[in-house]
């Protein structure tokens, strides 16, 4: 049975780009992204629930959700989000595990995934990932960050370093296991 399971941001999700857009349209309705963030700091993460909530407050509910969440599809561009279909064609299980809040399954919305997991931290994830190697022992696991991907490498699980949207500082420092493109997962 061949498994994969993915990261969610800067693997399914272009998220540097969704930061960008999400600074102006904050910035369209008279809000600082640097402030929005810094008033929902969750353990040095930038979680969307709460930066919904605190948009919410000035905005209302109605209008922070459709900040945050209006055509965020353009953002699976480049990434594997946009041959999702071609990944669900080889692999017989999809999974996510991400780490972030309730939010962060709404910027995958409509992809055919067997289960996504939402996590607190790394490690949690790090977790998941291992729990589900144990059920699928021919699990494939895609990352962006370096130290995820090398941790799991070390317990003997199939990792790659997903590339395709970090900048070239991250880059430099890249795991020895990593695709280049999105595309590349359909050649494993």
């Amino acid at each position: 049975m061949q498994v994969v399971a993915l990261d969610l941001d800067r693997v399914l999700f272009d998220t540097n780009r969704y930061f960008v857009l999400l600074r102006k349209r904050l910035s369209d309705v008279n809000l600082d992204f640097d402030e929005v963030a810094k008033k929902s700091a969750n353990l040095g993460r930038k979680d969307l629930t709460t930066m919904v909530k605190v948009v919410s407050e000035e905005v209302g509910m109605e209008v922070a959700e459709n900040l945050f969440f209006k055509k965020v599809k353009q953002f699976w561009k480049g990434g594997v989000a946009e041959i999702f279909n071609s990944l669900r064609e080889k692999f017989d299980k999809i999974f996510v595990v991400t780490v972030g809040d309730g939010y962060q399954s709404r910027k995958i919305s409509g992809l055919d995934v067997d289960n996504i997991f939402v996590v607190d931290s790394d490690d949690r994830k790090i977790q998941v990932v291992c729990a589900l190697h144990e059920k699928y022992p021919n699990l494939i696991f895609v990352d962006d960050k370096l130290s995820v991907v090398k941790a799991l490498s070390k317990k003997g699980i199939r990792s790659y370093q997903a590339l395709w949207f970090l900048d070239e500082a991250h880059k430099k420092e890249k795991f020895d296991k990593h695709l280049n493109k999105a595309r590349e997962l359909l050649g494993l």
